[in-house]
C-alpha cells in the first residue's frame, strides 16, 4: 500500500510536463572553453566535474533520495557535444507544441539556449561525423539503420555496478584507480591511454563527492527553515 508521500510523488510526476533547461548547456560550454587541450578522457572528466561543482542543488518536497541531472523537476538536458546544434535550433519552437512527447521551454531558457548554441556550430560529434565517417556508414544513417548523435533516440543503456559502489564507495573506486596508476609506468600510447582513463575516473569521482557535499549543505539549509519536525529530520 503506497503511503501518502509516495502518492503525492506519483501524482506530481504524471501531472508535470517535462521541460528542457539551459543550465547544463551553459556549464558544459564554459567547461569546454576552459579545459580544452587536456587528454580527451581527462578533459571530459573535468567537464563533468565542473558541472557538478556549479549545477543547482535541487531537493524537492517529499523526496528522501535526492540528486537530479537538471535544475528543474522532470528537466531535460541538452548535450551539444554529441548532438548537432542545427536541429536543436530548427526544432526548438516545436518541442513545446508537438502532440507527441512535448517538452516545455521557458522564454528565458530558449534565449540562453539559442545564444549558447552559437559556440557549438559545427563542433558536435553529429556534425563531424558527416565527413569523418566512411560513405557506407553515412548510407546506413540515411536509411535509419544506425543513428549518430541522439536525434532519433536517447542514451540510457549504461548500468553501474551498484553492489560494488555500495561496498567500496566512491573513495574505494578512487583508491583502485590510483593503485592502477602507481603500478603503471606507461611505455606505449595504449598504456598512457589507460593512465589517462584512470585519472579521469578519479576526477569524476571527485566531482560526485563535491556534488554530494553540496546537496548535504542544501539539505541542512532547508532543514533549518523547515517547520515540519518529521520532514526536518
Amino acid at each position: 500500500m503506497a503511503t501518502d508521500r509516495v502518492k503525492r510523488l506519483r501524482e506530481k510526476y504524471f501531472d508535470s510536463i517535462p521541460q528542457i533547461t539551459s543550465e547544463r548547456l551553459v556549464l558544459a560550454t564554459e567547461a569546454y572553453k576552459q579545459f580544452a587541450g587536456d587528454a580527451i578522457p581527462i578533459f571530459r572528466a573535468k567537464v563533468v566535474k565542473y558541472i557538478m561543482e556549479h549545477m543547482t542543488t535541487l531537493i524537492m518536497d517529499d523526496e528522501l533520495i535526492v540528486g537530479t541531472e537538471t535544475n528543474k523537476y522532470r528537466g531535460a538536458n541538452l548535450h551539444p557535444e554529441f548532438q548537432s546544434s542545427s536541429w536543436y535550433i530548427s526544432d526548438i519552437d516545436e518541442f513545446s507544441t508537438r502532440s507527441k512527447d512535448p517538452y516545455y521551454i521557458s522564454p528565458e531558457d530558449k534565449e540562453i539556449i539559442l545564444e549558447t548554441l552559437k559556440y557549438w556550430d559545427g563542433k558536435a560529434m553529429e556534425d563531424l561525423a558527416k565527413t569523418a565517417l566512411p560513405a557506407k556508414i553515412r548510407e546506413l544513417e540515411a536509411d535509419d539503420i544506425i543513428t549518430v548523435g541522439l536525434e532519433n533516440g536517447v542514451s540510457g543503456e549504461t548500468t553501474c555496478d551498484h553492489e560494488k559502489i555500495l561496498t567500496v564507495g566512491i573513495r574505494g573506486y578512487m583508491d583502485e584507480c590510483q593503485r592502477n596508476i602507481d603500478n603503471m609506468i606507461p611505455q606505449t600510447m595504449e598504456e598512457q591511454a589507460q593512465v589517462d582513463f584512470w585519472k579521469a575516473c578519479i576526477i569524476q569521482c571527485e566531482g560526485l563527492i563535491i556534488y554530494a557535499h553540496r546537496m548535504a549543505e542544501e539539505a541542512e539549509r532547508q532543514a533549518a527553515e523547515c517547520t515540519d519536525e518529521r520532514r526536518k529530520q
